[in-house]
């Protein structure tokens, strides 16, 4: 390939929409790749970058951490689809997210208990500091 058909960063940056700061972290975290530099010293990148990139993103929406990414990108370098990988961990975080659920309508439930309860003009207590929130 040649150096017209590489992205410089800034170019990258502008089609993915991801910052020049980040592009450079993700090369250092090695989820990104350079194909060298240009005679100014500006990082180039093979057109493939785009689609990393927005594979990148993606999985970051899904709750992925980097280190998550990471292995599944490794996959794909290996030769091989990260499917079973990423199903593995939606799976895991439609648990979590199922949880957190139960846990907020559980909190839900308590403050609108409270707020029912409460008080406009509460008498004051001694060593109560919100007489509405004594349990």
């Amino acid at each position: 390939m040649s150096t017209a058909e590489l992205l410089k960063i800034g170019e990258l940056s502008n089609q993915t929409h991801v910052s020049i700061k980040t592009i450079r972290y993700y090369e250092s975290l090695q989820l990104l790749q350079t194909n060298g530099r240009t005679d100014g010293q500006f990082r180039l990148f093979h057109p493939d970058a785009v689609t990393r990139l927005n594979f990148i993103k993606r999985l970051q929406a899904f709750g992925f951490s980097l280190n998550q990414i990471k292995t599944c990108l490794s996959v794909y370098d290996q030769g091989d689809l990260p499917c079973h990988e990423i199903q593995q961990q939606l799976i895991q975080q439609v648990a979590e997210i199922e949880n957190k659920i139960k846990e907020l309508t559980l909190l839900h439930s308590e403050l609108n208990g409270v707020l029912q309860r409460w008080r406009a003009d509460p008498m004051q207590e001694t060593g109560t500091i919100c007489p509405n929130l004594k349990i």
